[in-house]
């Protein structure tokens, strides 16, 4: 990886946030809108792929996030599709839903959607700081490190996501 690459990763995960819950559009959106604010809300190289309009519709049938109104999309959509988008490349959908559940999201979308980006920034700027010190003759080695990380704490939140269950 080259120097500039590595500043640029290195800033993202530094500064690149969603949007405070008060500069979230007040305003009901279109689904064409909804798509281009989502995903511009989570960086692209925050994410593995971009939110879709058949996501959505699925996300909805799945009862994951609420109908919306009419055509219309709502701060609280915009919030939790964000949390989708990232959420949904560790943990499968259902475990999403059962995540959401748990946490009463649709009941508290405020709180919630604060406390999912307090503790967001905490993350990002834990890792930031832990890839500025990566030794570049230790990249393998750092690489591994970060994926047996994700790994395990994987493991983790799909055990305390399903101990909830029980």
């Amino acid at each position: 990886m080259t120097q500039d690459n590595n500043q640029s990763f290195e800033k993202t995960l530094q500064t690149d946030r969603p949007q405070k819950w008060e500069l979230l559009p007040d305003i009901e959106l279109y689904m064409d809108q909804l798509l281009s604010y989502v995903n511009r809300q989570v960086s692209p190289i925050m994410r593995d792929q971009e939110l879709t309009k058949s996501m959505v519709n699925n996300y909805i049938k799945q009862q994951i996030i609420p109908r919306p109104n009419g055509k219309r999309y709502t701060r609280q959509h915009i919030a939790e599709l964000s949390y989708i988008l990232m959420l949904k490349e560790i943990l499968p959908i259902q475990q999403c839903k059962e995540l959401f559940e748990q946490l009463k999201i649709s009941d508290q979308v405020e709180a919630s959607y604060e406390k999912f980006q307090t503790l967001l920034d905490h993350i990002l700027s834990d890792v930031a700081e832990q890839f500025t010190e990566i030794d570049p003759d230790q990249i393998g080695t750092e690489a591994l490190r970060f994926a047996l990380i994700s790994y395990a704490t994987r493991r983790v939140a799909l055990h305390l996501i399903n101990q909830e269950k029980t």
